[in-house]
């Protein structure tokens, strides 16, 4: 299949990123995979691929549920992800490395968890106290957390276990700056660009 106008498509290997720019969007999209033998698990999570999105000062990263210890590969002892301004989290923030974490510097992070699913007390502390983190957001009120490791309401897209499906959603600016809404209750907050 052709690839579309200014976009260029590449196999990749194992611990490694490559950018796909399309010039004249001002959007970057680097894809990346797991380091190789950093894990001998045979299952998905090894096998999963991330992605580093860049609007021109806007920078986000879902490394999607590469393992911790794979994910840091990708930024120890080299940084290939730099800081960026929006984290999702790896693995629905089970299995989170501080050196992973503390390495990207979000500005704010999206945690992808279910009710009890990820979440867990452990990891939210460790997301939570992240230098520089000005806000974290949720999907879900994480019921293994209890009220003193989960944000507050208003940064959480479903409170009750059994959830209508409500959403966190963010749009960025060129400039950097962005803006998170949460569906269930029309909260919204801008970020600056810095």
């Amino acid at each position: 299949m052709p690839s579309p106008a200014g976009v260029q498509i590449a196999a990749l290997a194992k611990g490694s990123s490559r950018a796909f720019m399309r010039k004249h969007l001002g959007i970057g999209l680097a894809v990346l995979l797991a380091a190789c033998g950093a894990s001998d698990d045979a299952a998905q999570n090894p096998q999963s691929a991330g992605v580093l999105i860049r609007f021109g000062k806007f920078r986000f990263v879902d490394p999607g549920d590469i393992v911790w210890n794979e994910e840091l590969a990708l930024e120890c002892p080299d940084n290939k992800v730099g800081k960026v301004d929006l984290y999702l989290t790896s693995h629905h923030a089970t299995h989170v490395s501080p050196k992973s974490v503390y390495g990207l510097a979000p500005r704010v992070i999206v945690m992808d968890n279910g009710a009890r699913k990820g979440g867990l007390p452990d990891a939210w502390k460790l997301l939570h106290n992240s230098p520089g983190l000005e806000d974290m957001w949720q999907l879900h009120f994480s019921f293994t957390g209890g009220k003193e490791r989960n944000a507050p309401d208003p940064f959480i897209a479903n409170l009750e276990e059994h959830d209508e499906g409500m959403y966190l959603k963010v749009s960025a600016s060129e400039d950097g700056s962005f803006t998170a809404f949460n569906q269930r209750n029309k909260y919204t907050k801008a970020y600056p660009a810095k």
